[in-house]
């Protein structure tokens, strides 16, 4: 992969979607922590207390997330290698994988919970579960695209190293 939605160089391309995944994240985690804070006063069922529960676990992730993509942004301005690219690159493979068990586990929940949820409509949980796949999906490419910077990264990295190594077998 050369290019990022077939129009963007690949690290313009890594640049908007890692400011995109952490504004993405911030916002998710702001939202969490404010379903908790309102879910936390309606202790009468153990599912409302889960559900009190799962946005909290989702508001933590999601901050932990935006940091996450913080630190991929910094590395790609400004160190730029592949060593350090690998650590987001399994980072953002990593918050594909957890972000689909939350939205699974919102999905049930809102089963659970039909009257509490605010997807307690059929349309608004359809919309809910289209949105989780459609988010995965978004996910996967970008970490496609963020590996495949690694990758061009890792291949100039070798033929500079493959460059000084010849250089120095010729001048010796």
């Amino acid at each position: 992969m050369s290019t990022c939605c077939c129009c963007i160089n690949l690290k313009s391309g890594v640049v908007l979607i890692s400011l995109f995944m952490m504004m993405y994240s911030f916002t998710f985690g702001i939202l969490g922590f404010i379903g908790f804070f309102a879910n936390r006063n309606k202790t009468s069922t153990n599912l409302e207390n889960l559900n009190a529960d799962l946005s909290l676990i989702s508001g933590i992730f999601h901050g932990i997330s935006s940091l996450g993509f913080l630190y991929g942004l910094f590395v790609i301005c400004f160190t730029n290698t592949h060593r350090l690219l690998r650590p987001y690159v399994t980072f953002t493979y990593l918050n594909i994988v957890i972000d689909l068990i939350i939205g699974i586990f919102a999905v049930i929940l809102c089963n659970r919970l039909s009257d509490d949820c605010i997807y307690s409509s059929l349309a608004g949980l359809s919309a809910y579960i289209v949105f989780t796949i459609l988010t995965t999906l978004l996910l996967v490419y970008f970490s496609l695209v963020i590996a495949s910077y690694a990758n061009s990264c890792h291949e100039k990295e070798e033929m500079v190293k493959q460059t000084s190594d010849h250089e120095n077998i010729t001048v010796a």
